[in-house]
């Protein structure tokens, strides 16, 4: 049974290995993607004494106290790679990207923070009449103070021009708003994904702006502001930060996932066949 059990959690292993490069290949065209990446680990079992867990003695299941079983592999839960991604130039003023590490800020469902390196925005009627800068969801893009970035009915939007440090310019009217830049420390341990490039921070991890004003607790503050605005980079118009998924090393992965699948499958059905025939011979 011990066989069985290390097949079907290396079948398993690798299934979520090829649902993550699956994954990656379905969206090698979407802007923003971060490629999945899956790690493996030992699985050990400890099988104690009854005296040692406080527990009762079973005949026939008693194993040497201290003893650990190898049981096979588990798959990690997958991370994010945040690696910079390439910038492609689109021509269109509403695509902006990050040059460097920093991500934009989202006002998602019910006024949720999130994060995104996808910057394909356009224009985007509110409730209030005005316009606001959002992604292709009606999610509003946050200035460095966390306020949408907005104009009012009438305004020429096509005249949009951004900073490198985010400044906002519409129709030639300066709006006075930065389109935040926005820093995590570790991001492919702190981030969980809410579909294929939106992100929010997991509880107690800070998000900081690095390109001035406030956003809650965390702000770059005094000496180590110019580093982490270094770091986080700069705002490019025109441009939209593509997926990094590595097609080629995408389709190295699947195969050998597959084949780890298959292989373990055919130990499987090995296990299954000795089983079967230790069976026979008892009746």
């Amino acid at each position: 049974m011990q066989a069985s059990g290390t097949s079907l959690n290396a079948m398993e292993a690798s299934q979520t290995w090829l649902d993550t490069v699956a994954d990656n290949l379905a969206n090698v065209n979407t802007p923003g993607f971060a490629a999945g990446q899956v790690s493996f680990q030992d699985t050990l079992t400890a099988a104690l004494s009854a005296s040692a867990t406080g527990g009762t003695a079973v005949a026939g299941r008693m194993t040497p106290p201290g003893w650990w079983i190898g049981t096979g592999v588990l798959a990690a839960p997958a991370q994010r790679d945040f690696s910079q991604m390439q910038l492609e130039q689109t021509g269109v003023n509403t695509d902006l990207a990050i040059n460097g590490q920093g991500f934009f800020l989202i006002a998602g469902p019910g006024g949720q923070r999130l994060l995104t390196k996808a910057g394909d925005f356009t224009w985007s009627a509110m409730g209030n009449g005005r316009f606001a800068l959002a992604t292709p969801e009606g999610y509003p893009v946050l200035d460095t103070t966390g306020k949408p970035i907005e104009v009012a009915p009438g305004t020429d939007t096509g005249k949009l021009s951004v900073a490198p440090d985010g400044a906002v310019t519409v129709g030639g009217v300066q709006l006075g708003q930065r389109i935040a830049i926005a820093e995590v420390t570790d991001p492919a341990d702190h981030l969980t994904a809410l579909n294929d490039n939106l992100f929010a921070a997991n509880p107690g991890v800070p998000v900081r702006v690095v390109n001035g004003g406030a956003l809650g607790v965390g702000n770059v503050a005094g000496s180590a502001a110019q580093a982490a605005v270094e770091a986080a980079g700069t705002i490019a118009e025109g441009f939209l930060s593509q997926s990094n998924v590595d097609m080629t090393k995408a389709m190295v992965d699947m195969i050998q996932a597959q084949r780890m699948f298959d292989l373990n499958a055919e130990a499987l059905q090995m296990t299954s066949t000795m089983n079967q025939a230790t069976n026979n011979l008892h009746t």
